[in-house]
């Protein structure tokens, strides 16, 4: 993300981590985010930031996006 969006990212988690709470939830692993931000510095900092004195919660499992869609059969194209 570009440099401006992630000093945006660490001030929100900054401003809110002593005053609210926040839910986050992410796609990407916690050792990816360094590559994510443009700066890994300010990765690291926004990182300790939001575990400072999070709950985590890991869930595993099937996806809930995919419960009930349509599944199609393989066809084979020959």
């Amino acid at each position: 993300m570009p440099r401006d969006v992630s000093e945006e990212v660490f001030d929100l988690f900054d401003r809110r981590k002593h005053n609210s709470a926040m839910i986050l939830t992410s796609n990407r692993d916690v050792e990816e985010w360094p590559q994510v931000f443009s700066d890994p510095i300010l990765a690291g900092a926004a990182i300790d930031r939001m575990f400072e004195n999070a709950n985590i919660c890991i869930f595993e499992g099937d996806s809930h996006r995919m419960k009930g869609r349509i599944k199609f059969n393989e066809v084979d194209s020959e």
